[in-house]
């Protein structure tokens, strides 16, 4: 079975901030604001929790706060033998749908 390998695209919120510049949705009327980074690590999370529970085998390559670059994240996907990928982004900043990347030279 393969190794699913989880990233959370985007950093999350440390002491109320929020470290990645945009990648947040507008001000909505109620005064809220989605932080896509805290978002994707919330979405993140519970995908693990589901796995644990199916006892699906899964690596975090992200459990960090801050943001931690895509490079980064790929180079720490690949340690990881016979396993798939998954960045996970919420387009909060005006993005639209879903998005699915494919290495040309997966390794």
């Amino acid at each position: 079975m393969k190794t699913i390998v989880i990233d959370a695209g985007h950093s999350g919120v440390s002491e109320n901030v929020y470290g990645t510049a945009g990648k947040r949705s507008p001000t909505w009327s109620d005064g809220s604001v989605l932080y896509e980074g805290e978002c994707n690590r919330q979405i993140k999370a519970r995908v693990m929790e589901l796995m644990r529970f199916q006892e699906m085998p899964y690596f975090d390559c992200c459990p960090e706060v801050e943001n931690i670059s895509l490079s980064e994240r790929v180079k720490r996907a690949n340690t990881i033998q016979n396993s798939l990928f998954i960045s996970l982004h919420s387009n909060a900043g005006g993005g639209k749908g879903c998005e699915v990347f494919i290495s040309d030279n997966c390794s």
